[in-house]
């Protein structure tokens, strides 16, 4: 599975540096789609080849049924530039997260959960959208306490 990881990074590296120079002479992008749908398909019979053989350890039977439950995901990096191959991001954006959890202790309320939940996703999503959390959070506030006046007082 490395080698397979590793020749499709490396080929996705050399079909990228050649749709770069494709931009820069304005020449038919389609041709670059047709070669990352080439090279899905190749990477999807290799791994086809090594999840259907048989094998006898528990602890690899275990792991070949955990990658075929997510084959039909495994490959959208390919096709779908921007979409990284790994979760390497998404795994650090947690780990404050679940630090922080293991400090507080388990919480105790369906309430307390919920705005453990929601508050640090607001906070990261207006981070990635360039906006600044605290101002961001201030203004969501203020128009959540204003009065709506399509309702009675």
């Amino acid at each position: 599975m490395h080698g397979i990881y590793d020749r499709t990074s490396q080929a996705l590296e050399n079909l990228e540096s050649l749709e770069t120079l494709e931009t820069l002479e304005t020449l038919q992008s389609d041709s670059f789609l047709v070669e990352r749908k080439r090279l899905e398909k190749n990477v999807r019979h290799s791994m086809k080849y090594w999840l259907g053989k048989e094998y006898h350890r528990t602890r690899t039977r275990r792991f070949v049924e955990k990658i075929k439950r997510g084959y039909p995901y495994w490959f959208v990096y390919i096709t779908h530039p921007g979409v990284e191959p790994t979760n390497n991001r998404s795994e650090r954006a947690l780990r404050e997260l679940v630090i922080q959890r293991k400090i507080i202790g388990t919480l105790r309320n369906g309430k307390g959960t919920l705005i453990y939940e929601t508050l640090p996703t607001l906070l990261a999503t207006w981070k990635q959208r360039g906006l600044d959390p605290p101002r961001a959070l201030s203004q969501a506030l203020t128009n959540s306490w204003k009065p709506n006046p399509t309702q009675p007082s």
